[in-house]
């Protein structure tokens, strides 16, 4: 019965030991105590009181003063009751720093001596004593001064020479006991006000504290919580690779994924899944092992250098420069190959809609673009026939993507017939690179 009220207590104590705090000033205490007498006593159980006074030390110490006493049942003779009375200090250890300035669970443990008074059958006698215990301390609402205490201790008796406190024939004058106690405290000096603690000393009062127990000497945001500069869920104190791009998925050390290990992280891998000791370049591929099938190898779909992971602006053009993330931010001028049109004509063949529905899906994926189609012919014919017919063509290229649901303000045409050659006129190859439709990306500015 004794041990198993004793491991309970532990018990009850150990579980909160991740929280710690003991009152902010001097305190009183008052608590109901079961008592377990040792076996060697003539004595089935008692019941009695423990009024205490406290003053903390610092951070981590308390001193108590304290009294306490039981009325102890006969096993013999339970008409008879046995009274025992004792007074001495007790010193409190709280594991965690700060433990004295926050009301909060608050587990400790205790040690003290002091003199032992024995009443039993009208025999008295004094003996000294020692105690240890263990206990917690637990915040009643929001009360700052008020707290719940419950504690157990382990007594011992040196030198009880009232023979009548033993069991008959047994001439043991040591004794030990097991005591639980449950009672309130209250702080009666002046008590740290709510709020203005700090546990875990980060610099950010508790009650804001939105990550408490932050280890001594982390660097903490607004909140109390460990910086994250990359913003990858992994704290800076952690993070073996700061720096990682937004986005990436990282391991636990806050290091880009590698998962098929080829020394080519996830990020930018355009092959994952490479068979391990396979010799890949840069983007994690490899020569001998390749994938036509963009969506499943997760790598570059629409081939503009910037992986599908990052890649805001998917379906780019081919041929068109774009930025870090996948997007065309700069002027620049693409021919559009593959863009023809009937013999002397502005009608598009049917070959030309597989380019235009890129251009389309590229404009349409980047509404801020503003694009000018420009129309261009040969030498052959005059110069106002050519005008003409260029700036038809590209009109009706222009009304074609406008079909496809590109905005009508993102485009404008224009002919420029056959002022702008790009080649020779003089050669058949020459003058059909000069007939060409351009896909011009304007500036900002670009009246």
């Amino acid at each position: 019965m004794r041990l198993r009220l004793f491991v309970a207590l532990i018990s009850l104590a150990a579980a909160t030991l991740p929280g710690t705090a003991i009152p902010s000033d001097n305190y009183l205490g008052g608590l109901a105590t079961y008592a377990d007498p040792d076996d060697a006593r003539d004595a089935d159980f008692g019941a009695g009181g423990h009024v205490l006074f406290g003053w903390p030390l610092g951070e981590r110490l308390s001193l108590e003063m304290g009294v306490f006493g039981a009325d102890i049942k006969r096993e013999s003779n339970s008409d008879l009751d046995d009274f025992y009375y004792a007074i001495g200090p007790d010193v409190l250890f709280a594991p965690r720093k700060n433990s004295f300035s926050s009301n909060i669970v608050a587990p400790y443990l205790l040690g003290g001596v002091g003199i032992f008074l024995d009443d039993v059958m009208r025999e008295r006698d004094e003996a000294p004593y020692a105690n240890v215990g263990l206990g917690v301390l637990l915040p009643l609402g929001r009360s700052h001064r008020l707290r719940l205490r419950i504690e157990g201790r382990y007594l011992r008796v040196f030198g009880d020479d009232a023979v009548a406190a033993t069991t008959p024939g047994v001439t043991e004058d040591d004794f030990d006991e097991l005591q639980g106690s449950i009672g309130l405290q209250l702080a009666v000096g002046d008590v740290v006000a709510a709020g203005v603690s700090d546990l875990d000393g980060d610099g950010v009062r508790d009650e804001r504290d939105k990550c408490p127990n932050t280890p001594e000497g982390v660097p903490v945001d607004v909140n109390g919580c460990a910086l994250d500069s990359d913003g990858d869920s992994v704290a800076d104190y952690k993070d073996k690779c700061p720096g990682t791009p937004a986005g990436a998925p990282v391991d636990e050390d806050g290091c880009a994924r590698d998962d098929d290990g080829d020394g080519v992280s996830n990020l930018i891998d355009a092959c994952p899944g490479t068979p391990p000791g396979t010799e890949v370049d840069a983007r994690g591929c490899s020569e001998q092992f390749t994938c036509d099938d963009c969506d499943s190898c997760q790598g570059d779909c629409d081939k503009d250098g910037v992986v599908n992971a990052i890649d805001q602006c998917p379906g780019t053009l081919p041929g068109l420069t774009v930025d870090e993330v996948g997007c065309v931010r700069e002027a620049q001028t693409l021919v559009l190959e593959g863009v023809e049109f009937e013999f002397d004509k502005a009608r598009l063949t049917p070959n030309s809609q597989t380019t235009l529905d890129q251009v389309a899906a590229t404009m349409i994926g980047q509404p801020d673009m503003r694009v000018l189609i420009a129309g261009h012919t040969d030498s052959l014919g005059s110069d106002a026939y050519n005008l003409n017919l260029s700036r038809l063509r590209a009109a009706s290229v222009r009304r074609y993507l406008i079909g496809k649901g590109v905005p009508a303000e993102q485009l404008r045409s224009r002919g420029f017939g056959e002022t702008k050659p790009i080649d020779t006129n003089a050669t058949e190859a020459g003058r059909q690179n000069n007939r060409r439709v351009e896909f011009q990306v304007l500036n900002p500015s670009t009246p």
